[in-house]
């Protein structure tokens, strides 16, 4: 760190970390709300779809996922492809056109008018249990291995895809109980349908625990982003965060106390102000508190 300004390296530190707690928490927010809404809303038996239908935007999907992925490969993982990326659009759109036209020609045959129910909460429980069960850290590092050059905006993608998980269940719990109560069957008797009920009245009144789980996860990916700065994994090397500066303390032969006092402190200072952020948010929303009541 020989003529390295050490504040100057807290202060961009700082600034990578809660861009990658903040933006990574919210892609992990998105998918978690998404997830455990289909899952505690439908269930197993809740939501019917017609077999054609089923078959046409399954394929669909999968074109889609493999043109996203393979192009995503082909540019080394890297989110700045300029004007490129009315490829992966543009091929995502043909394809759900062409399962649409599909959709339409299977739905003539007599099986394709058959319905089938979709088990949204058995398939979702099943992929939440298999990732709870991986090491988040290890599972990180394994996706960003797979990456040519992975930069910070793949390091936030990859800690919002490993830590949706908490927040799905949360939700699936929520809508558990919302979707029994009587404003949701008068909905039912009404005759909205059952995406109407499920965005407009279940789901805004299901996501009160989303927030202290934001808090607390937010505290979790800036010790996820820590370690693999610590490690030299995931964002370049010229990159300054709280975690490469202690990490070149291996790298001194003066053994600076400083690089670990200091990236330390705000490390804890940090993760403890949002662990307490997350204790006061629980109980605001604990209606068996004194906020509550």
């Amino acid at each position: 760190m020989a003529g390295h300004d050490v504040a100057a390296g807290l202060i961009h530190g700082s600034r990578v970390a809660f861009m990658i707690g903040l933006i990574g928490m919210l892609v992990a927010t998105l998918l978690g709300i998404f997830f455990g809404g289909l899952a505690g809303f439908f269930g197993d038996t809740r939501y019917r779809l017609p077999v054609g239908n089923a078959i046409a935007y399954s394929l669909a999907i999968a074109l889609s996922g493999y043109l996203v992925w393979a192009f995503l490969l082909a540019h080394g993982g890297q989110p700045d492809i300029g004007t490129a990326w009315w490829i992966p659009v543009g091929g995502s759109a043909l394809f759900f056109l062409a399962g649409w036209v599909l959709a339409l020609g299977l739905n003539r045959l007599p099986l394709g008018r058959r319905t089938m129910a979709l088990r949204f909460d058995f398939w979702i429980t099943r992929l939440t249990e298999v990732l709870n069960s991986l090491p988040t850290l290890l599972f990180v590092m394994a996706i960003l291995a797979i990456l040519d050059q992975p930069n910070i905006y793949a390091v936030m993608v990859v800690i919002g895809l490993v830590r949706w998980t908490g927040i799905s269940r949360l939700v699936r719990a929520e809508l558990l109980r919302v979707r029994s109560l009587d404003y949701i069957e008068a909905a039912r008797v009404l005759g909205y349908s059952s995406w109407r009920i499920f965005f407009r009245h279940a789901l805004p009144n299901s996501l009160g625990p989303v927030w202290v789980t934001l808090a607390f996860g937010m505290a979790g990916a800036i010790l996820v982003e820590a370690s693999l700065s610590f490690l030299g994994i995931g964002l370049p090397v010229e990159t300054v965060t709280w975690g490469s500066l202690m990490r070149q303390i291996s790298g001194s032969n003066i053994r600076p106390w400083w690089l670990a006092v200091f990236p330390g402190t705000a490390i804890f200072l940090t993760v403890a102000s949002f662990n307490l952020l997350g204790e006061a948010l629980s109980e605001w929303f604990d209606p068996r508190g004194e906020a509550g009541r």
